[in-house]
């Protein structure tokens, strides 16, 4: 490799003038000027997929028992719903309706419960699986369900993690607290086995000064956060 005397810049091969400045090179590989310096090669910037991707990572943060109970309480409240008009429906249909609403036995009871948990596992799974990952509980609790790694849950892991309440919700669900306040992860039996976990969704920063219209926050003496454990 030779240089310009003159200007320092790298000669081609067996060049007899400099193409930058025209000076006429006597002896090739003669060394550059003094002062003169080799740029070095540029640094190359951190991918940006790759600096968000970190960003994502730092910013996960498992959903407490306090915003999965508020969640739990609204679709509680949701499936009762359910309850109540399917009751009815079968009701008017076997004989059970009251005074004060129904009452059945038997069979006519055993498609009630069936018919119920079907519409609410459905409801659930459905719901879970979408791409929000919320229910309507979830989403006023500010918490979603995903996969391991944050990504959509499929609907079979959402039908295996609802199926699973059965279990968790044994002894007035003691099952799944015991089991999210050993967990890592917050993960009772139904996310253990399918593999998924309930994220605590974080609101985007609006410029000084601007609310977003769709927040929903809950307060009480002044902390927004009193529903985290």
């Amino acid at each position: 490799m030779s240089f310009c005397p003159n200007c320092g810049t790298e000669l081609a091969a067996g060049a007899h003038f400099c193409a930058q400045c025209g000076t006429r090179i006597e002896t090739t590989g003669a060394p550059p000027p003094a002062g003169f310096v080799q740029p070095s090669a540029p640094k190359t910037a951190r991918p940006a997929a790759s600096a968000a991707a970190a960003s994502a990572s730092d910013a996960t943060e498992y959903a407490g028992l306090g915003r999965r109970f508020v969640a739990h309480l609204i679709d509680g409240f949701l499936c009762l719903i359910a309850y109540m008009i399917i009751g009815s429906m079968v009701a008017s249909q076997t004989g059970g309706m009251t005074d004060d609403g129904f009452s059945m036995q038997g069979a006519p009871a055993l498609v009630v419960i069936l018919l119920t948990f079907i519409v609410t596992l459905a409801y659930f799974a459905m719901l879970e699986s979408s791409g929000s990952g919320k229910t309507l509980g979830k989403l006023i609790a500010g918490i979603r369900v995903t996969d391991i790694g944050g990504g959509k849950a499929s609907l079979n892991q959402a039908l295996m993690r609802n199926i699973l309440r059965l279990v968790d919700g044994l002894v007035f669900y003691m099952v799944g607290i015991i089991l999210i306040l050993r967990s890592d992860r917050k993960q009772r039996l139904g996310d253990r086995v399918a593999g998924t976990v309930v994220l605590r969704v974080r609101k985007a920063e609006h410029p000084k000064g601007e609310k977003s219209k769709s927040s929903i926050k809950f307060s009480m003496g002044g902390n927004p956060d009193f529903i985290d454990p």
